[in-house]
C-alpha cells in the first residue's frame, strides 16, 4: 500500500509549498500520530514557523499531554522530518 505522506514529505522539501499547505499537512500528521482518544479531545489549531498548536478540550489532560509531547513530537518529526515540525505548543480551550 502506498503512503501519501511520503509524497507530501517529498512535496515539502521539494516545492516550498505555502505556509497554509504545511498547515494542513501539519493537521493530518497529528491526526495520524496521536491515537483515538488524544485525537478525538484535541484539535491542532495553529501551524506557525514549525511549531503546532493543538487545543486540548478538556484541562484535565493537560499534564498528560504535556508529559507527551516528546514522544508525540518526536512520531510528527519521524513521519514528515525534524525540519517540518519543530516544537509543539498545548493550549486548554477555555469553557
Amino acid at each position: 500500500m502506498h503512503d501519501f505522506f511520503s509524497d507530501l514529505v517529498h512535496l515539502l522539501k521539494e516545492l516550498d509549498p505555502p505556509e497554509g499547505f504545511r498547515r494542513e499537512v501539519a493537521f493530518a500528521a497529528w491526526n495520524r500520530v496521536v491515537g483515538d482518544a488524544i485525537r478525538r479531545r484535541t484539535k491542532p489549531q495553529a501551524f506557525q514557523g514549525g511549531t503546532l498548536t493543538v487545543e486540548i478540550e478538556d484541562p484535565s489532560w493537560a499534564d498528560q499531554m504535556e508529559e507527551m509531547k516528546g514522544e508525540i513530537l518526536g512520531r510528527l518529526q519521524q513521519l514528515l522530518g525534524a525540519q517540518e515540525i519543530r516544537a509543539l505548543r498545548y493550549r486548554t480551550r477555555r469553557p
